[in-house]
């Protein structure tokens, strides 16, 4: 079975619900939780079994950010079920049940993973203070007698 879920932000127009329902009907989905209260995505997940498909249209009305859509997507696999966005920040879509999503996922996980380092352990150049002062003068005709 084919999930489909959408958060939408208070207030929504009754035509955008409209909407995004028939663009979830026509891209297959068989049931829908289509509303503003976040916590029907739970129970879209809690519907989830072996086999289904958890459906969104886009990542913005699934998940807060990139960590939230890699722990919905572990919570989804967890189900037996997998996870399908049909565009992913303006790219491609994302289906957990293809190889290609499943590489794509990881490289967000990286990407995730990446961005709460701390920058300052990747600096390739010490800091100035570290830095040795250039000799003098004197220093070097010292060393070359």
């Amino acid at each position: 079975m084919i999930i489909g879920y959408a958060h939408l932000t208070r207030p929504t127009v009754q035509a955008v619900i409209t909407t995004t329902r028939q663009q979830l009907i026509a891209a297959g989905a068989e049931r829908l939780y289509v509303d503003s209260n976040p916590l029907s995505r739970e129970a879209a997940l809690m519907v989830c079994g072996q086999g289904d498909v958890l459906l969104a249209l886009h990542t913005a009305q699934l998940v807060w950010s990139v960590p939230d859509l890699l722990n919905l997507a572990e919570r989804v696999s967890t189900r037996g079920a997998s996870l399908r966005v049909l565009h992913v920040a303006g790219m491609i879509g994302l289906d957990t049940a293809t190889p290609q999503g499943t590489i794509m996922l990881g490289v967000l996980a990286l990407l995730s993973a990446f961005d709460r380092l701390d920058a300052s352990n990747f600096s390739t150049n010490p800091p100035l203070s570290a830095a040795p002062c250039p000799p003098s003068t004197e220093e070097y005709r010292h060393h070359l007698s």
